[in-house]
């Protein structure tokens, strides 16, 4: 049987707890016990409360608002899934602790099976590493939330009522659990990584797109990625975001920068200024470069300008800068080749979303 203050398990004829001193009184029914068990687990102080929102239908609602947002966001929408699964298995492993005479092997199995099913589903998903840098929250810090429930669900009797000893077990689960999720990230290779050089040159051009859907693009190989973020050089407060994706063939490079400004700067002011700016500074940024012509349109829904120069060691640099409300699509290429088939099929494909 089991104390009634510490659910420790205990004698059947003990009168005293031996882990907390308790007076164990006639309570000789084992199955009684279970009772004990039972009412030691119901939520009690913050540890108990914290863990048995997963009881509630406030989890799966919780879950179901996540899915809204989800629909913005991949990340969020699989969360969100993960969520309501995982409310799901600590109920079903919280029932089957207090209740073992109940339990049955395939319960366990499929608790098991579904945390696995989740750390796939979000561990797979497109540029998996870039995704849990930009955005923790949806793929790391709730699955670990989920799988630190688990546990405290199947062995949180054990941890005894102390409150410091069960944070310091929950802190180290839940670090443990993101370490590992970390090393599971980190052991997914880049697709990128996977192409050699010889396969690259026989890809044929494919649509590419980044996760977030915010431009389409057609490409011939899967372009690396890198994100940065950068101080205006005219304030000490504004920063920028870039997101800088590369496509090699060949002596072909082809760029594709995304800079995102926060809404205090107004590049409406002086769009062509803006962009010319920039073309100028791709060309002085390219050694021996020289521009040959650059052309600004006015045009709706996005202003854009059109150059081109040409570098003294026979490199051609033939671009569009496009001004997108408070963002800046910075598209362009670098080649030997004479023919412009390649850099026309890159720009007209391109759609902003």
């Amino acid at each position: 049987m089991f104390c009634k203050k510490c659910a420790n398990e205990i004698d059947i004829n003990a009168q005293f707890c031996q882990k907390c001193g308790s007076k164990v009184g006639e309570l000789k029914n084992p199955d009684a016990s279970i009772d004990a068990r039972t009412t030691n687990m119901k939520a009690t102080g913050f540890i108990g409360k914290t863990f048995n929102i997963f009881n509630t239908k406030s989890a799966y609602l919780f879950g179901v608002l996540i899915i809204l947002v989800g629909l913005q966001n991949v990340s969020y929408l699989i969360s969100g899934i993960a969520i309501i699964l995982g409310t799901f298995v600590y109920k079903s492993a919280k029932n089957r602790i207090a209740n073992p005479e109940k339990s049955a092997l395939w319960k366990p199995i499929l608790e098991i099976s579904i945390l696995l099913l989740i750390l796939t589903i979000i561990g797979f998903q497109s540029d998996i590493k870039r995704i849990v840098v930009e955005d923790p929250f949806p793929n790391v810090m709730i699955p670990a939330g989920i799988i630190t429930a688990y546990v405290f669900a199947l062995w949180g009797n054990r941890f005894g009522h102390s409150r410091k000893k069960k944070i310091g077990i929950i802190m180290a689960i839940l670090v443990g659990v993101f370490l590992s999720l970390v090393v599971f990230v980190q052991l997914i290779p880049n697709s990128e990584n996977e192409i050699t050089s010889a396969q690259q040159s026989e890809m044929s051009w494919q649509e590419f797109s980044p996760t977030e859907r915010t431009f389409n693009v057609s490409l011939p190989t899967i372009p690396t990625y890198e994100f940065s973020t950068y101080k205006a050089e005219s304030s000490d407060d504004t920063s920028y975001n870039q997101e800088l994706y590369q496509s090699r063939v060949g002596d072909n490079l082809f760029i594709i920068k995304r800079i995102t400004y926060p809404s205090p700067v107004d590049l409406k002011a002086n769009p062509e200024g803006i962009l010319n700016s920039m073309v100028n500074f791709v060309i002085q940024s390219t050694p021996s470069a020289t521009l040959v012509n650059s052309k600004f349109a006015d045009s709706f829904p996005n202003k854009f300008i059109d150059f081109s120069a040409n570098t003294t060691e026979g490199v051609k640099i033939k671009g569009r800068f496009i001004l997108a409300d408070q963002v800046i699509y910075q598209l362009y290429l670098y080649t030997t080749e004479s023919e412009d088939e390649n850099y026309y099929k890159f720009i007209n494909s391109f759609e902003n979303n």
